[in-house]
């Protein structure tokens, strides 16, 4: 599989939107839809690196397909995807959400 595909599968297989992993990723859609159909020679490691992160795959998964060893985010992919959005927050809004989720959780499991 090609590195594009690749990047393409395991959004999909997360359930993460184009427009969601560029603005996670810092990049334009524009250019991560040029990486997925592969029409980008040359991508930096650093974009690939905030990729990956983004996703929550090693770089080594992304590059190499093993089907022995898949995805850590495909039982839970947005727990992820809120972890990265908390830490754009300042510290005080995160905080506010972590009490949130926190009360949130506590009420669902005391049913």
């Amino acid at each position: 599989m090609r590195l594009g595909e690749k990047i393409r599968s395991l959004r999909r297989q997360q359930k993460i939107t184009q427009e969601l992993l560029a603005e996670m990723s810092g990049m334009t859609v524009n250019y991560l839809s040029k990486i997925e159909r592969d029409s980008v020679s040359n991508v930096s490691a650093e974009k690939l690196s905030k990729i990956a992160a983004t996703l929550n795959v090693s770089m080594d998964e992304l590059f190499n397909d093993n089907a022995d060893n898949p995805s850590k985010t495909q039982n839970r992919p947005n727990q992820h995807i809120l972890q990265v959005m908390l830490k754009k927050l300042p510290p005080e809004e995160a905080e506010k959400f972590y009490k949130f989720f926190i009360e949130t959780i506590d009420t669902f499991q005391s049913k």
